[in-house]
Protein backbone atom coordinates (compact mmCIF):
# COMPACT_ATOMS: atom_id res chain seq x y z
CA UNK A 1 0.00 0.00 0.00
CA UNK A 2 0.90 3.27 -0.23
CA UNK A 3 0.18 7.06 0.60
CA UNK A 4 2.09 8.88 -2.00
CA UNK A 5 0.91 12.20 -2.90
CA UNK A 6 -1.71 11.87 0.73
CA UNK A 7 -3.90 9.31 -0.76
CA UNK A 8 -4.12 5.52 0.22
CA UNK A 9 -3.29 2.98 -2.18
CA UNK A 10 -2.96 -0.87 -2.24
CA UNK A 11 -0.94 -2.12 -5.06
CA UNK A 12 -0.84 -5.79 -4.06
CA UNK A 13 -2.70 -7.78 -2.10
CA UNK A 14 -0.42 -11.08 -0.27
CA UNK A 15 -2.51 -13.97 1.47
CA UNK A 16 -0.69 -15.75 4.60
CA UNK A 17 -2.18 -18.66 6.44
CA UNK A 18 -1.45 -16.96 9.56
CA UNK A 19 -2.06 -13.34 11.04
CA UNK A 20 0.46 -10.29 10.52
CA UNK A 21 1.66 -9.40 13.90
CA UNK A 22 4.52 -7.20 13.33
CA UNK A 23 4.49 -3.39 11.59
CA UNK A 24 4.95 -3.65 7.89
CA UNK A 25 8.31 -1.74 7.45
CA UNK A 26 10.19 -0.55 4.22
CA UNK A 27 13.68 -2.34 3.48
CA UNK A 28 16.16 -2.84 1.08
CA UNK A 29 17.45 -6.40 0.49
CA UNK A 30 20.00 -5.99 -2.16
CA UNK A 31 21.76 -4.09 -4.40
CA UNK A 32 19.30 -3.07 -6.50
CA UNK A 33 17.90 -0.49 -3.99
CA UNK A 34 14.93 -2.18 -4.51
CA UNK A 35 12.40 -1.16 -1.69
CA UNK A 36 10.53 -4.54 0.16
CA UNK A 37 7.70 -4.71 2.44
CA UNK A 38 8.93 -6.83 5.37
CA UNK A 39 6.61 -8.16 8.16
CA UNK A 40 6.41 -10.84 10.51
CA UNK A 41 3.85 -13.60 10.77
CA UNK A 42 2.44 -15.31 13.73
CA UNK A 43 3.99 -18.48 13.47
CA UNK A 44 7.27 -16.99 13.04
CA UNK A 45 7.49 -16.65 9.43
CA UNK A 46 9.37 -13.12 8.17
CA UNK A 47 7.95 -11.88 4.89
CA UNK A 48 9.47 -9.53 2.08
CA UNK A 49 7.50 -8.54 -0.40
CA UNK A 50 9.14 -7.30 -3.19
CA UNK A 51 6.46 -4.44 -5.14
CA UNK A 52 5.16 -5.24 -8.62
CA UNK A 53 6.07 -3.12 -11.26
CA UNK A 54 3.49 -2.16 -13.43
CA UNK A 55 3.60 0.19 -16.68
Amino acid sequence: MTFANGEFREFETVAHGHQIVTAVRPAVLDNGGTVYAVYGLADGTVVAVQPVVSN
